[in-house]
């Protein structure tokens, strides 16, 4: 069956002005906050408002290759030219941006969803009909494909299977615009209010800043729950942002794999929040949100991003100002973390102890969904954290998310790129002068870079994850004292 086409983003743009469907006052980004509107949507008076494509009876088979990359063999499927047409899906790609579906085997307690990116579409005139293609193992013990994604472990393709296919894959999009009342619009329903995935956006008059959490809710764990609190420092600070956040929650170790879409692949016509966000840009810089898989005891940042690599410094300054008071004020408090600082063709700057997480997960690439929202002839571009496991779960994280807010509304009210900013983290004000982390190079020595000329390595070197094993990479650097190190620098758009 194939209901009405999707709505783009510049027609649900202009319901911001419509009647909205639910309203709430004083609703944010916290997650919670969304599921609770969620909970209190018309949903039938939502149809109204934004047409979906559902196409239900969808032929579910297992592809007859299998990719080498754990990313394309886990997060991407093909689909038939029919099926294609059915959702309106004009072009595909393996590793740029794509269009998101989501798929969904079974009913009621059987329910199985999961978010894919199309990568092909097979266009061979003797198929006929509506059919998807998950990619299956390429080897024993292998998780990282399409099968597991969906069906879980030890799940199976029956030869007579069949999905629905949605075109959107969030179930709901929360929209706040500046001045106007927030409200939700429902795409579909989810299966219970424990498997979830919806999108909030918060669009700023002001496209000077964007925050952007690709990955939020329990796909990586805590960085929703305290979003709100950032945005309201800088709100303290005068440094209004958009922002946007795609929050999952399904449970059993299972959130990561069901909803985690790499953020090079990232389409803004699938989601349509992220869409509203790209239509009120584009923006003079980006924050982007992640975490990476690591056990509790490692506290780590990798900031990356397009940023120079004073602009980081800088930022890391003001970042780490903010958590050393802290520490000082609390002296029960043990929030000391380990950063990396990551900029394609440079060694990385390592202050404290090397982190887990590999240099690609930079967020360097154009593909990134940071560096496309961004305006490319002002500003300061992006700045990409990804923040380990063992941080996001520390009691203090909250301090930690202001002051990320701090050290981007520092930077930029410079206004300006810093100069010997990196050089003042090792002699200047912060406890990094104690000889511990070697001397600064200020000539910007440049590293094996092997990204330097935009090629991309597999984007399946992520470590991330709270709830599922991702793909394990060692950080590429190497340190005999915590700062002196050398590295290959190669960057992907994780």
């Amino acid at each position: 069956m194939h209901n009405r086409p999707p709505l783009g983003a510049a027609a649900l743009l202009a319901l911001l002005t419509a009647s909205p469907v639910t309203q709430a006052a004083d609703i944010g980004l916290y997650h919670d906050r969304c599921k609770d509107l969620v909970e209190d949507a018309d949903a039938e008076a939502a149809e109204d408002l934004i047409e979906t494509i559902e196409v239900t009876g969808v032929n579910l088979k297992v592809h007859a290759t299998t990719p080498g990359n754990n990313q394309r063999r886990r997060e991407q499927v093909v689909i038939s030219q029919d099926l294609a047409d059915a959702l309106e899906i004009t072009d595909a790609h393996t590793s740029g941006p794509a269009p998101q579906i989501r798929l969904i085997s079974g009913t009621d307690d059987d329910r199985q969803d999961a978010v894919f990116t199309v990568g092909v579409i097979e266009d061979d005139e003797d198929i006929v009909g509506d059919h998807v293609w998950l990619y299956g193992p390429s080897g024993d013990n292998d998780e990282d494909n399409g099968v597991v994604k969906l069906l879980d472990e030890g799940g199976a393709v029956a030869e007579d299977a069949t999905v629905t296919v949605q075109r959107v894959p969030v179930s709901s999009t929360v929209v706040y615009q500046e001045g106007e009342t927030p409200f939700m619009v429902s795409h579909y329903d989810d299966v219970e209010t424990s498997r979830r995935f919806l999108e909030c956006v918060d669009l700023s008059n002001d496209p000077g800043l964007a925050v952007i959490a690709p990955h939020g809710g329990d796909i990586e764990i805590q960085i929703s729950n305290n979003l709100e609190s950032l945005l309201d420092t800088l709100d303290d600070h005068a440094q209004p942002a958009s922002a946007w956040d795609a929050s999952g929650m399904w449970g059993d170790e299972q959130t990561y794999r069901r909803w985690h879409i790499t953020s090079t692949q990232l389409d803004p016509i699938s989601f349509p929040g992220l869409g509203l966000l790209e239509g009120n840009g584009p923006y003079e810089q980006v924050l982007a949100l992640h975490g990476y898989k690591s056990d509790d005891a490692e506290l780590g940042v990798l900031i990356g991003g397009t940023a120079s690599q004073e602009s980081k410094c800088y930022f890391l300054d003001a970042l780490y100002q903010v958590v050393y008071s802290h520490n000082i004020k609390d002296p029960g408090s043990d929030l000391y973390v380990d950063y990396t600082i990551h900029v394609d063709g440079l060694d990385p700057i390592v202050f404290g102890d090397e982190l887990t997480a590999g240099a690609g997960l930079g967020g360097t690439h154009d593909d990134n969904i940071a560096n496309r929202l961004l305006d490319g002839m002002s500003g300061l571009g992006s700045i990409q954290l990804e923040m380990s496991a063992g941080l996001r779960k520390h009691d203090d994280f909250d301090v930690f998310m202001d002051a990320i807010a701090t050290g981007m509304a520092e930077l930029i009210e410079l206004g300006v790129e810093p100069t010997g900013a990196c050089r003042g983290l090792y002699h200047g004000s912060t406890p990094y002068d104690d000889g511990g982390v070697g001397d600064y190079d200020a000539s910007g020595e440049t590293g094996d870079d092997s990204s330097a000329d935009g090629s991309k390595k597999d984007d399946g070197t992520k470590t991330t994850s709270d709830d599922t094993k991702g793909d394990s990479t060692a950080a590429t650097g190497s340190s005999s004292t915590a700062g002196s190190s050398t590295g290959t620098g190669t960057t992907t758009g994780r």
